[in-house]
């Protein structure tokens, strides 16, 4: 069975917020990588020309461990906006023109027709609420079946 949908608008609060989180954690794991490169070239280059640099090197040493929260916020703050202007230009034009129209085919085992709208299998005894059955229900509620 064929079921046509179609995405008309994209909700904005819950894209900036997952965007968000992934874009901070992505930024964390970019910004540790920057910050071990940085440190340790300049590690190397302090090494060979300490006489001629001084101590700048070992500012530029922690300076990579401060690029740390600075990258990775950055990173997930333009990130995000660049996100949220996108689901805006998406809004608009679906608002227009209409949105994405998605098609999801049902493969397997069941057979095609009407889906039971009916209650979940009840474990017990017929018509049992699950109470006092020992199967972890609760009195007046059914126990959904798995």
């Amino acid at each position: 069975m064929k079921r046509t949908y179609e995405i008309k608008s994209v909700p904005i609060w819950p894209c900036t917020k997952v965007t968000f989180i992934a874009l901070l954690l992505l930024g964390i794991i970019i910004a540790v990588i920057y910050s071990i490169i940085f440190s340790g070239l300049s590690f190397l280059a302090g090494a060979f020309d300490e006489a001629y640099f001084g101590d700048d090197f070992a500012v530029i040493q922690r300076l990579g461990l401060v690029m740390i929260p600075i990258l990775a916020f950055s990173y997930a703050i333009f990130g995000t906006i660049g996100v949220i202007i996108w689901v805006l230009i998406y809004n608009l034009i679906a608002a227009i023109i209409g949105g994405v129209e998605l098609t999801f085919v049902e493969k397997g085992g069941r057979p095609e027709g009407p889906v039971s709208s009916g209650p979940p299998e009840v474990r017990g005894a017929p018509g049992s609420t699950g109470a006092g059955t020992g199967d972890g229900g609760i009195a007046g509620k059914p126990v959904d079946g798995f």
